[in-house]
């Protein structure tokens, strides 16, 4: 008797915990955003869940540093629709270019604070980067609020966010590109959209290997198939570079639209084969969201 009220009551907190979580999601409030100018730009708030009946008010926003702006807000039936806001980034004294946008880091004045992942410090490197795609409603943590940044992703992984990132839509042509994606896998229809576009190219024998881990030179190619860059420096002498490396021109042009500094950690200390993290992905991924670009 004992055994089965203590089943009974692990399954119940299983329910709380997942009705939470959903409730939790139900709630959540992301954003778009647009540049209305070289100095302005036109950020709006709306709930995850469209059938909400709460509105949202945005109550203020400021500098959070350099790249990034906090934005403020308040949710209820009682609140005032205003969920809508232009900002002048030349005010705010962002150091960013006429074409890049700042981050968004929302805060629900109800509650105080900051949304993280737990896992995720506020002196985390990457941890703007992290809550600027999760305010966009593009990335979601683990059950247990974690991000897991330092964990390693796939490749299957890193095109779902890449798909979801970038806003692309999925291609309705029902192939199979590669004989290791099934018609049954989760990611099959990311894989084949980006490939159909050629984004995205397969290794040994007309494989994929969706579940090896994504490297620095297969996202660097990746991105440069998708899109050309603006403030393009054209420059060739950067440090750490390997010419002999298949990767070394898509590597050198996201250097040179600054995708990628030649500082950054996982660069400068690696070849161009490293195996990226879940946040050094994201990272790179940002910068592209963040960035004007043209579509090749």
């Amino acid at each position: 008797m004992k055994m089965f009220r203590i089943f009974i009551y692990a399954v119940m907190m299983i329910l709380a915990f997942q009705f939470n979580v959903a409730s939790a999601e139900q709630g959540r409030v992301v954003y778009q955003i647009n540049q209305e100018s070289k100095s302005y730009i036109k950020v709006e708030l709306s709930f995850i869940d469209i059938n909400s009946t709460n509105k949202i008010q945005i109550t203020s926003y400021k500098k959070y540093n350099d790249y990034t702006i906090i934005l403020t807000y308040i949710t209820g039936k009682n609140a005032e629709l205003f969920d809508k806001i232009t900002i002048n980034k030349d005010e705010l004294g962002l150091k960013l270019g006429n074409d890049i946008l700042p981050n968004i880091i929302l805060k629900n004045e109800q509650d105080g604070n900051l949304y993280s992942f737990k896992d995720v410090g506020e002196q985390y490197l990457y941890r703007d980067s992290i809550l600027n795609l999760y305010n966009k409603g593009v990335l979601n943590g683990y059950p247990d609020d974690t991000f897991k940044p330092e964990q390693a992703i796939s490749r299957e992984e890193f095109c779902q966010l890449y798909i979801k990132a970038i806003d692309l839509k999925l291609s309705d042509i029902d192939v199979n590109i590669f004989t290791d994606v099934e018609n049954n896998r989760w990611s099959k229809d990311v894989i084949n959209t980006l490939s159909i576009k050629g984004i995205l190219k397969g290794k040994e024998a007309g494989k994929f290997n969706p579940t090896d881990t994504i490297t620095l030179a297969e996202v660097a190619a990746i991105l440069d198939r998708t899109y050309t860059f603006l403030n393009f420096i054209n420059r060739s002498d950067y440090k750490h570079t390997q010419t002999n490396h298949w990767a070394n021109a898509y590597i050198t042009n996201l250097l040179n639209v600054n995708i990628i500094n030649e500082e950054d950690s996982f660069y400068k200390n690696n070849s161009l084969d490293k195996k990226l993290t879940r946040a050094e992905s994201v990272s790179i991924i940002n910068k592209v969201v963040n960035g004007y670009k043209t579509e090749k």
